[in-house]
């Protein structure tokens, strides 16, 4: 009775403690995935890092159904400027996965969870050039 108990018990834990560990995954109905750790908003800043002589500020509002909204404030030697960016955004293979609204291929990252609240990103392929090609930077949560 011992045996059959140990064999049963066994695997059982075994599927509660793997289960538990990917309950932060979501598939949505277009077969991607998300981290819904990542819902929420966001804020982050860098400086220097696209250009030599620009900081950029942001608010990203990441959503369940993998999109997304990102403001901008730029500031370029004190001349600031607001900009809007959307699109979808998932996860794949331990990346993540940005494709802005009419952008032919995405901007992928590392990520690495620093914490609940806090997300390093490391660029692995951008769509546009930056200064900084080990280009990385953390968001914050906000809400």
């Amino acid at each position: 009775m011992k045996i059959i108990n140990i064999f049963f018990l066994a695997p059982l834990f075994f599927c509660l403690v793997s289960c538990g560990e990917e309950s932060n995954i979501k598939e949505l109905p277009n077969g991607k995935f998300i981290d819904i750790t990542m819902v929420g908003t966001w804020a982050g800043s860098e400086e220097g890092n696209q250009e030599a002589d620009l900081s950029k500020y942001w608010n990203v509002e990441r959503n369940d159904d993998g999109t997304f909204k990102m403001e901008f404030i730029l500031d370029q030697q004190g001349e600031r400027k607001q900009t809007t960016e959307s699109g979808t955004w998932w996860i794949k293979e331990d990346k993540y996965y940005e494709l802005k609204r009419g952008a032919l291929h995405p901007d992928i990252y590392t990520y690495e969870f620093l914490s609940d609240k806090k997300i390093k990103f490391k660029a692995s392929s951008l769509s546009i050039n930056f200064v900084n090609e080990d280009y990385e930077f953390i968001d914050n949560k906000v809400d």
